[in-house]
């Protein structure tokens, strides 16, 4: 499944762990989007619980496509 990932974090720790995350899954095509090509379901489902433990989501936003 191709799948964009755009984010918006206020912290730079919070935002330096998200990027070193989805370096995992995915490449970087701007700043704060990442393109994952092939990333299965199982995969995606990982790679979402991961991110939503990081970020606070009373101020960031992250969004898949």
């Amino acid at each position: 499944m191709f799948t964009v990932i755009a984010f918006d974090i206020s912290d730079d720790r919070t935002r330096y762990r998200a990027v070193k995350l989805l370096r995992a899954y995915a490449r970087r095509v701007q700043k704060s989007v990442f393109e994952a090509p092939s990333l299965a379901p199982n995969e995606f489902q990982r790679l979402r619980d991961a991110l939503e433990e990081l970020i606070d989501l009373r101020t960031d936003r992250v969004r898949y496509y």
